[in-house]
């Protein structure tokens, strides 16, 4: 800045010329925020596409994969019919299983009797009837 505007500023503060040109300055600095957004973006996209065409253009690798031995693995989701004839088939093999056990060496009493004569209670109930019997006696 030369001492002659200097001096013009200092003495005609508000000349329209001296006015317009500050006005050019700062409309010429300022960077509308819009406009700052638009040009990051435009700097990420033309990043994402620089790194697309290097993916792109790169030549392919040749891995050597080593293939495993083919196992079955079940699907998760079962269709209901499938599903339905394992649990059949896996009741009838645990029913034959239970048929097949070995049973255990006691006889099952074959009536009431002899229920009772191998609990211990025939002896009970009788002594219990005969003073029921006896009291009744008294009574009446």
């Amino acid at each position: 800045m030369s001492l002659q505007t200097f001096f013009h500023h200092l003495l005609e503060p508000h000349c329209p010329d001296c006015r317009a040109e500050l006005r050019e300055k700062r409309e010429e600095s300022k960077v509308c925020e819009s406009c700052e957004t638009l040009t990051r973006q435009l700097e990420i996209a033309n990043h994402e596409k620089e790194l697309l065409l290097e993916r792109l253009l790169k030549e392919p690798t040749t891995e050597v994969t080593t293939s495993l031995p083919a196992t079955y693995v079940p699907p998760k989701q079962v269709p209901w019919a499938v599903r339905r004839q394992m649990l059949e088939t896996e009741d009838r093999r645990k029913a034959q299983l239970m048929r097949n056990a070995i049973k255990p060496d006691v006889a099952k009493p074959s009536n009431v009797k002899d229920l009772e004569i191998e609990l211990g209670v025939e002896e009970d109930v009788c002594q219990d009837s005969e003073a029921k019997n006896k009291d009744a006696a008294h009574q009446g």
